[in-house]
């Protein structure tokens, strides 16, 4: 169970305010609010919350971590750059990066909207939440696998659980997707991923050789599991093709 502490909307409306609504990293043009009020920028942190991410810090505490301190505003792009290439990123150098940007714009106050704390928030929190559910996917799967879970029947359920909480990651990237897109492809994406549940569910009951079985249950889990995490793959690459085109474009 996840207790992190979010940001306080008072911390992410003063990053707004200095930010001159723009991408902090040198050069970037990104707007982080576009001109109909909406959040296509990302409140990202410096210091990692969890430990398999970049500059995490074993000494930090909650505070520090959702503090000014320790956070920066960015375009989708600069931060999967700054995150991938971990060791080009210091903290000192994305701390005065910030610093330099800030500097550059001091002469202008944007004033952020409530929409848009209380999105920069949720964004944050459910992109970590997004994590902890494929660690407890893999938790569960581990479980089963290794015996400690022998019995059919709860086997069977902790496989059906595990089905849950993917299902639960690949809703959250479907939304993220949905948000990116532009209004007039919105409707092809819901009818195309509609229809890729169905196929989902076709090929899973197709998986099934025990045919009237307690095992059954278990079969078609595991082929609607492995079905939905080549999703959650696709999506997370589209995700991460969408930023490299906005910063190759530039």
């Amino acid at each position: 169970m996840s207790d992190r502490k979010e940001p306080k909307p008072s911390t992410i409306k003063a990053l707004f305010a200095k930010s001159g609504n723009r991408c902090a990293y040198p050069g970037c043009p990104l707007s982080l609010v576009d001109d109909r009020n909406i959040l296509v920028g990302e409140v990202c942190h410096i210091n990692a919350v969890k430990k398999q991410d970049a500059r995490w810090d074993s000494s930090l505490n909650e505070e520090y971590l959702r503090s000014y301190d320790n956070l920066i505003l960015l375009c989708h792009g600069h931060h999967k750059r700054i995150d991938t290439l971990e060791g080009d990123y210091s903290i000192e150098r994305l701390k005065q990066m910030r610093r330099n940007h800030e500097d550059s714009v001091s002469t202008s106050t944007f004033q952020v909207s409530d929409s848009v704390i209380v999105e920069s928030i949720f964004e944050m929190t459910a992109e970590d939440f997004c994590w902890d559910l494929e660690d407890v996917a893999n938790e569960m799967e581990y479980l089963i696998s290794n015996g400690t879970i022998w019995a059919q029947q709860p086997m069977n359920r902790m496989e059906r659980n595990v089905c849950t909480v993917l299902d639960a990651q690949l809703h959250f990237l479907y939304l993220r997707i949905l948000r990116m897109l532009p209004h007039q492809e919105k409707i092809s994406f819901i009818v195309r991923h509609e229809a890729w549940k169905n196929e989902r569910q076709a090929h899973s009951e197709a998986s099934i050789e025990s045919h009237g079985g307690t095992l059954a249950p278990l079969e078609f889990a595991i082929a609607y599991a492995g079905e939905t995490r080549e999703r959650i793959a696709h999506f997370r690459a589209t995700i991460d093709k969408a930023a490299n085109a906005s910063l190759n474009s530039r």
